[in-house]
């Protein structure tokens, strides 16, 4: 009985916390991210295309994928509203989208196949309690029913903590990839410094500290760039490039590092929901045998 009260309270607070992070919209970018990607990726190359011939703008119907989409929107209002250059931005958001398309596949055969084997692993233990009990009707002591429940408990977990952790790291990277890239095309446009600290928002990243010291690291060095910048007027064209540049490599090692950590996530859920369920299943037909 209390396996049946844990399902629906294990749903709730999934629910819940995958509620705060705009479930739906990120459930479609992930789980279509293939195809998605490949639109957008061409859509870049139109973009870039309208920018070299001077018609670019703000479509109505921009296709909607990940934190690509209002990046993308956002250059090109700072382009049409500004005049600044973005053809540097663009190149940064294609280069990316490629690069990370391989670490999404990587991210998501590892969600995949651990469910394959929870799901393979519910099929042998259902088989053998249908088997054993067809057999020796008596001799098993745990029901079949009840270890379905914890597996499906921890399918369910799984894919709750999974989404949470990618969502999570794609929102901090989402804020950073797009205040840093309007900061910079600001800059560029000679704006004076008020407005291009307030229109690029980047002040709240600069007093914010973040737990990944990649970022963190970044995230002094942007202080330093924006203080000479602002205190001196000094040129920090060439340096914020370079700081950019490494804000999509991190981007682009977190996203490896997640799919070696969901790796690691994978082999102790298969663990506790896969292989432990099977031992106690058969030792309790066997224990039974002894009785």
């Amino acid at each position: 009985m209390s396996f049946v009260l844990l399902v629906p309270s294990v749903i709730f607070i999934g629910f819940i916390i995958l509620k705060e992070i705009s479930i739906s919209s990120k459930l479609i970018d992930f789980l279509l991210f293939k195809k998605m990607s490949t639109v957008f990726e061409k859509h870049l190359t139109q973009a870039q295309f309208q920018w070299q011939m001077g018609s670019i703008r703000v479509r109505e119907q921009t296709i909607r994928y990940s934190f690509y989409t209002n990046l993308y929107e956002s250059l090109i209002l700072a382009a049409t509203s500004f005049g600044a250059d973005i053809t540097e931005s663009l190149r940064y958001l294609k280069v990316s989208l490629k690069k990370e398309k391989k670490a999404k596949l990587k991210a998501q055969g590892e969600l995949y196949s651990g469910l394959v084997q929870v799901l393979l692993s519910i099929f042998l233990i259902q088989s053998f309690a249908y088997v054993a009990t067809r057999i020796l009707p008596e001799h098993l002591s745990i029901p079949a029913f009840g270890i379905f429940l914890f597996q499906s408990i921890g399918m369910l977990f799984y894919c709750i903590l999974f989404f949470w952790l990618f969502f999570r790291k794609e929102e901090l990277f989402s804020m950073w990839l797009e205040r840093v890239h309007l900061f910079y095309l600001y800059v560029r446009c000679g704006l004076d410094v008020e407005l291009t600290l307030g229109s690029s928002k980047i002040k709240l990243i600069l007093m914010t500290p973040t737990k990944d010291s990649a970022l963190e690291y970044l995230r002094h060095r942007l202080i330093d760039l924006v203080s000479k910048w602002k205190d001196h007027g000094l040129d920090i064209d060439q340096a914020m490039k370079e700081l950019i540049e490494d804000l999509w490599d991190v981007h682009l090692n977190e996203t490896i590092k997640f799919s070696k950590k969901i790796k690691g996530i994978k082999f102790i859920f298969l663990a506790i929901f896969a292989l432990a369920p099977y031992l106690v299943m058969v030792l309790s037909f066997f224990s039974g045998l002894t009785q």
